[in-house]
């Protein structure tokens, strides 16, 4: 998705606002699947075999990354539907000159926006062990346009992506502890939700939000759509077993 707020409707902004409602209107040609959560599942397993590669790599050697994973993971399916029109070189010289006033749009496989990172990275420098275990992602030398050139090149790395999923993961537990919960796959889909509503949102709009079937196209679709927390948990339990064919959320 693709936000455009300043009033500055230079001919080239105007020309991104332009694009930015053909998108959201969903006026171009995509192979949707038949609207019901268990197509949705489908497609995310779909989406998840083909990075088998990739995350079995990573959950051979980190288990536990099959939670924070879970969470970006409905992603995919979001990333595989539009990808064929994704070309963000010109957003990103508005969000290097500008900041998120001049663009904030998504960017690659987990669908991340600058302003995510921009307030996961005030998480972070707000707590010395966060600060120590995720320097690496925080960008903060004081000059703006070098931190966003940084913030960018960061986000188009499938690895630092899941650094920050990690990271997003390890702020939402500071605030909502596992024992808040009954269990992993209750912790997984709340935990979701606020990733993608905002992890900085309150507890009662993350609630309200777990029960919205808004995902992938928004809540103003009139496409039938399924919820985020759910696919993050199906992702969960695919990820945890291994046995992407054989789990359902029926």
């Amino acid at each position: 998705m693709i936000f455009i707020k300043r009033s500055l409707w230079t001919g080239q902004k105007w020309l991104f606002f332009l694009v930015g409602s053909l998108f959201l209107s969903g006026n171009f040609p995509l192979e949707i699947p038949d609207a019901s959560d268990s197509n949705w599942e489908q497609m995310l397993r779909h989406c998840l075999q083909e990075e088998r590669t990739v995350h079995h790599t990573i959950l051979d050697t980190n288990p536990e990354m099959c939670r924070p994973l879970a969470i970006v993971a409905p992603e995919l399916i979001r990333y595989s539907l539009f990808r064929d029109y994704f070309e963000t070189s010109a957003l990103e010289a508005l969000y290097i000159q500008y900041g998120t006033d001049g663009a904030d749009f998504s960017i690659g496989k987990f669908q991340m926006k600058p302003s995510f990172v921009e307030q996961l990275e005030k998480a972070i420098l707000d707590d010395k062990a966060l600060l120590s275990k995720y320097h690496a992602i925080v960008c903060n030398t004081g000059d703006l346009n070098m931190d966003r050139r940084k913030r960018l090149d960061l986000l188009k790395k499938p690895e630092s992506q899941l650094l920050y999923a990690k990271a997003c993961w390890d702020v939402l537990e500071k605030a909502y502890p596992a024992e808040n919960f009954a269990n992993m796959e209750e912790q997984v889909h709340f935990f979701a939700s606020a990733y993608n509503l905002g992890f900085y949102k309150s507890e009662a709009e993350i609630t309200a939000f777990q029960k919205q079937k808004a995902f992938p196209f928004g809540p103003l679709s009139p496409d039938e759509q399924t919820a985020f927390g759910d696919l993050a948990v199906y992702a969960y339990l695919t990820l945890k077993t291994g046995e992407s064919n054989s789990v359902s959320m029926n």
